[in-house]
């Protein structure tokens, strides 16, 4: 299971300093994309970048889904509807 850096990313880039095998990287172009992201095929569930992270913006796959609900809720009307 890998990691994933949420909206709550500001761009710090001290997890990108820590992470051994470089998997975490900037989404481009910034404007679209303000946040990094970790590549999961690279990252090996170190959890180096957690305590780095000054936003508290890392979290385990698995917990992702339950932090982003409320935001999720509000936001759902301009999300595409992934039920299907």
């Amino acid at each position: 299971m890998t990691h994933i850096i949420t909206s709550l990313c500001l761009r710090d880039s001290g997890c990108v300093d820590v992470c051994p095998v470089e998997c975490i990287v900037p989404g481009k172009p910034q404007e679209k994309w303000p946040w990094y992201y970790i590549d999961p095929d690279t990252c090996i569930d170190c959890g180096a970048c957690i305590p780095e992270c000054p936003f508290e913006a890392i979290f385990p796959e698995d917990e992702v889904h339950l932090l982003t609900l409320p935001r999720a809720a509000n936001m759902s009307a301009s999300w595409p509807d992934w039920s299907l």
